[in-house]
């Protein structure tokens, strides 16, 4: 029974992180896209990918609910 609850325990968390992922490269790549044309206008590529990254841990605390 234990080796069923590890195995059932594994695939939701899997699944859990396969899904925030999707939701997190979904959002990000929007994002990136739309920012991308303010680029020359206020700031540099490496300046959005900063920016992107360190929304990371807001944003998934965001999609957990979901996830």
């Amino acid at each position: 029974m234990r080796q069923l609850d590890s195995y059932i325990g594994k695939g939701v968390v899997w699944a859990f992180f396969a899904v925030a992922f999707v939701l997190l490269g979904l959002d990000y790549a929007l994002t990136f896209i739309d920012q991308v044309k303010r680029v020359n206008q206020f700031y540099g590529i490496s300046n959005l990918l900063e920016v992107l990254l360190l929304r990371l841990p807001g944003k998934f605390a965001e999609y957990i609910p979901i996830a």
